[in-house]
């Protein structure tokens, strides 16, 4: 367990807001907050994002640090977790919610603000990302004011891409285009994606 636990329960001391009140304001149920207190269960990648939006604290980053031994006012460290996706199984496509699926954790300052590092799927988008490289990847909320024409790992149902985004005639759909000559261009519904990522940057490993 990835031990939140104890995060969770000092900031209800510091804050007074309950269990039942993070829930709430959450929309999470509060035997599922519960288990989170009681480290019964990890949190998925939503409980964090909603957490760090409605309370203003940065829960993976905190537990990232304790897990580190870096002490709390420490504000220049934020290992990232590096996911290996080609080499270990794979529970679902939203890998992210996988704690074992980490291989490592990796400190890059000029990333801080991402979510994590990711191996390169596949080959649609070499030479400029190659499965021997590392991508760093933030969250985007808002897919109607995502720079166009950036590269994004885009989430479905389905599958897993590396890709540029493009407008599409359709409003309601994304162009993906390859660099690999391989690949044709693919129309895919906004509606369809279930996450998207921006590619902030990359470093290859040796």
């Amino acid at each position: 367990m990835s031990g939140v636990g104890k995060l969770l329960k000092q900031f209800t001391m510091d804050t007074g807001i309950s269990q039942k009140d993070v829930a709430a304001r959450l929309d999470f149920s509060p035997q599922r907050v519960n288990n989170y207190y009681r480290d019964i269960s990890d949190p998925p990648f939503d409980f964090y994002e909603k957490f760090r939006t409605e309370f203003n604290v940065d829960l993976k980053k905190l537990l990232d640090k304790e897990s580190k031994g870096i002490a709390n006012g420490t504000t220049s460290y934020n290992p990232l977790p590096v996911y290996d996706l080609d080499l270990k199984p794979v529970k679902g496509l939203d890998f992210f919610n996988y704690s074992e699926l980490v291989s490592y954790y990796m400190d890059a300052p000029l990333y801080n603000d991402c979510f994590a590092f990711v191996r390169v799927p596949g080959v649609a988008m070499s030479p400029a990302f190659n499965p021997s490289d590392v991508i760093a990847v933030k969250k985007v909320t808002n897919f109607e004011t995502a720079p166009l024409g950036e590269p994004y790992f885009i989430i479905t149902d389905e599958q897993r891409l590396l890709r540029y985004v493009r407008a599409n005639e359709n409003k309601k759909c994304f162009t993906l285009k390859a660099v690999n000559s391989d690949f044709d261009d693919m129309e895919i519904k906004k509606s369809d994606i279930k996450f998207l990522f921006q590619i902030k940057g990359k470093m290859t490993r040796l």
